[in-house]
């Protein structure tokens, strides 16, 4: 329902300001030379609309075409949830070519007739694609059509996160020039979650005993200082307890980096531990450019930094008995890839050479808990598969929701006649053993109890263990 109600609003929407904004653009090439993505858009955007229904559909193929030269997990999804993409890709496109018969129930029932529904253009199109391509798919991989952003969200954006790529600027300015038009109905056709107030906090649950520490969000609603002090402070205080909780469940995306070196590393003893991680990109021409362009900006992430990798062909990754469990199917759609072998130490000296203040070490001897959920994703998700993989933790809840990617800049796909933004990730991303990590997300130690949730559970656990 909140579909449709949505594809409706975008109707009535459309009926106001169709025609508004158009671009026209050449397509990309394969061939082109890799670089970090920019945006080069005229600044008049009260040009009318010519585009025609072909123009939608050549941007929706185009679109499909790089997902499937570029997507690496139409296996996964297959197997894990059983959907089939391309089979939904057609339908959505039939939507298309067919628009306004194919919307006229729709339409009807919110009470738009035939005659005053809006034609075709990037509005309906974006939420045709949005809501029955993207949103009809499981939740994974960053699956999305970027939604609209004012400037004032984007400003606080940018504040909260003191720093962000050059590269990405650009893209969400794109975002925002482009969407402005529609801040006043922007609750009814996009939505923009907004960083959320809560900051991180603790609390003592049994004097002496057990501390608890709450991170609600992987986006620093405040200063890193802040964020450090806080942390150092609470770290010191709680040196002689027993047991300390960590609750990330329901927390995004966000700052991996940031988070392993303000909380894990200042808590580990030993913080040398190397977590191995393969990255594969699909068997073709585009895809290998993008791992190519992934090898050389990588250098400048932090956890997964590519410096000391190298670029080799699946075929020789998987020789001498490596990577026993990845998917036979997947290996056939595979080509270049890499081993990322990085650190907690590695992610310290990296943030400190940027300027980053952080806590001092402070190693906790007691048992350290980490509260997971479905909704833990991206880097949070990925926070808990380090945590459990150099034994950092014990997890207690549910299974990670996914969206495990190494690399971000590659995953947003600019439609060629609109203008508009498309996003998957790219970058097929597997352990040590070859197990892709969208399709065996990490699990908790102890799932939930019946009828608790992991705080609960794990205070339960506590106690029968004195």
């Amino acid at each position: 329902m909140r579909k449709v109600l949505l594809i409706s609003a975008a109707m009535l929407l459309a009926l106001l300001l169709y025609g508004i904004v158009a671009h026209n653009s050449s397509e990309e090439s394969e061939n082109s030379d890799f670089s970090p993505p920019t945006v080069n858009l005229p600044q008049d955007y009260s040009v009318a609309s010519e585009l025609t229904k072909a123009d939608f559909l050549y941007d929706f193929d185009y679109m499909i075409d790089r997902m499937s030269k570029t997507f690496p997990y139409f296996g996964v999804i297959e197997r894990r949830f059983g959907v089939d993409v391309m089979a939904r890709a057609a339908e959505v496109r039939s939507l298309i070519e067919n628009y306004p018969h194919s919307m006229k129930e729709e339409a009807s029932f919110h009470g738009i007739s035939f005659e005053d529904m809006p034609p075709m253009c990037r509005l309906v199109f974006w939420s045709i694609i949005r809501h029955e391509f993207f949103l009809s798919l499981p939740y994974t991989a960053h699956l999305g059509m970027f939604v609209g952003l004012t400037a004032e969200d984007l400003n606080e954006f940018f504040q909260e996160l003191e720093y962000i790529h050059e590269a990405d600027q650009e893209l969400f300015s794109f975002i925002v020039r482009e969407f402005s038009v529609f801040d006043e109905l922007k609750e009814a056709v996009f939505w923009w979650e907004p960083i959320p107030e809560i900051s991180m906090t603790t609390e003592i649950l049994v004097e002496d005993t057990v501390a608890y520490l709450r991170i609600p969000t992987f986006m620093p609603n405040y200063g890193i200082r802040q964020y450090s002090n806080l942390l150092g402070g609470f770290f010191r205080s709680i040196q002689a307890y027993e047991h300390l909780i960590i609750d990330i469940r329901d927390s995004g995306g966000g700052q991996l980096e940031l988070m392993l070196s303000l909380v894990m590393y200042t808590l580990q003893n030993d913080f040398e531990n190397y977590v191995p991680i393969y990255v594969f990109y699909r068997d073709s021409l585009l895809a290998s450019k993008l791992a190519k362009h992934h090898l050389h900006y990588g250098q400048e992430e932090v956890f997964f930094y590519t410096g000391n990798a190298q670029e080799t062909q699946i075929d020789d990754l998987k020789g001498d008995g490596n990577l026993l469990y990845l998917n036979s199917d997947d290996f056939k759609e595979l080509g270049i890839g890499f081993r990322l072998d990085n650190n907690l130490k590695g992610v310290r000296d990296r943030l400190g050479f940027q300027g980053m203040f952080m806590p001092t070490a402070t190693p906790f001897d007691g048992t350290i808990w980490l509260l997971t959920s479905q909704q833990n994703v991206s880097a949070s998700a990925i926070f808990a598969f380090i945590a459990k993989e150099l034994g950092f933790a014990t997890l207690v809840g549910d299974t990670v929701g996914g969206h495990f990617t190494t690399y971000t800049r590659t995953r947003h796909h600019r439609l060629p006649n609109t203008g508009l933004y498309a996003q998957w990730d790219v970058d097929y991303v597997t352990d040590e053993n070859g197990r892709a990590l969208e399709e065996f997300p990490t699990q908790p130690h102890f799932f939930n109890r019946p009828g608790m949730d992991a705080r609960e559970t794990v205070l339960m656990i506590i106690e029968e263990r004195r």
